[in-house]
């Protein structure tokens, strides 16, 4: 159940997204209601539409970094959790000393993907917002998309997508460096 929101597209995503936080007939909106609260302007309000698109941004991925951490914890060797219990560790401290460092690498990997997916986002922002209210959640990419197909500037286009490319590295250089590349 966790996985199936990576299984549909982003615009489906954003779609349903968008169904749940509608302000008449939302289904979040329905709960606040039915609790005796007022009705929020999810898409009006800057910050509830930010926070719409970060909750749908997570909802979407988090089968797939479930699985990845899955398999980081299943590669974690058994005979660690022996020898702690032998040197007379608790659980906590196991997953403290054990389980958090030896997933050093799995980390690494979800927060550069994540990174990266998140400033690349552009069907998910479309299916819930159109990047408003106002230029609230317009992303770099919607931006770009807006110079080079809806005004036809090409070469700025161009050039904002080259910048940010450099950008990408940037961040991913620099997390590879501050994680060691993702080892422990």
């Amino acid at each position: 159940m966790v996985y199936i929101p990576v299984l549909m597209s982003a615009l489906v995503v954003g779609i349903t997204i968008n169904w749940m936080f509608s302000q008449e007939y939302g289904l979040v909106n329905f709960i606040i209601r039915s609790l005796g609260g007022t009705a929020l302007e999810w898409s009006l309000n800057p910050r509830l539409a930010t926070f719409v698109i970060a909750f749908a941004s997570v909802w979407a991925s988090i089968g797939f970094n479930m699985i990845l951490y899955i398999g980081g914890i299943n590669s974690i060797s058994n005979d660690l959790y022996e020898a702690a219990t032998i040197d007379g560790a608790s659980g906590v401290q196991a997953f403290f000393r054990i389980t958090v460092p030896m997933l050093a690498p799995t980390t690494f990997m979800v927060v550069l993907l994540s990174t990266v997916n998140l400033l690349k986002e552009y069907a998910l922002v479309q299916g819930i917002t159109q990047g408003g209210p106002g230029l609230s959640t317009t992303f770099i990419i919607q931006y770009i998309f807006d110079k080079g197909f809806n005004q036809m500037q090409y070469g700025y286009a161009s050039a904002i997508s080259t910048v940010v490319m450099i950008i990408f590295a940037l961040i991913a250089f620099a997390q590879f460096k501050v994680n060691n590349g993702g080892e422990t």
